[in-house]
């Protein structure tokens, strides 16, 4: 009967430790460390497409990449505030047409304006684009 007892016991303490491990997020995937470090958005203002991208963690991560249908971004920090960019914007209307854009700039926290490019699209009016980095505290 003590056999059972502690087996029993023991299997109590084991359903209690992997409960209070998954309450606790020990046992869930965690996101993809780039995905929470970066967003990358497009909106139109007016008539000028904004590519946004938003930067987490910049006090502590010194490396952020993202790549999706119409984008490639990867930008390294070095020091305090200087960035090194390396973005791509794709456009898959016109096959591959791709438009790069690669600078070194001093940002801190808050918004700016890296660059921007304009092109006449083909019997359509002229595309103005603008690229702008927004570092979160």
């Amino acid at each position: 009967m003590k056999r059972f007892a502690v087996a029993f016991v023991l299997l109590l303490v084991l359903t209690a430790l992997m409960l209070a491990g998954y309450f606790s997020g020990v046992f869930r995937a965690p996101a993809p460390p780039e995905a929470a470090a970066i967003t990358v958005t497009e909106e139109m203002r007016g008539d000028i497409r904004i590519t946004e991208l938003r930067l987490r963690d910049a006090a502590t991560r010194r490396h952020w990449h993202s790549e999706g249908d119409n984008h490639r971004v990867d930008i390294r920090r070095e020091g305090a505030d200087l960035y090194h960019l390396d973005i791509a914007l794709l456009d898959e209307r016109i096959a591959p047409l791709e438009r790069r854009m690669r600078s070194t700039v001093v940002l801190r926290p808050g918004r700016h304006r890296v660059g921007g490019f304009s092109y006449d699209d083909v019997g359509q009016q002229r595309v103005r684009r603008r690229i702008e980095v927004v570092i979160e505290e």
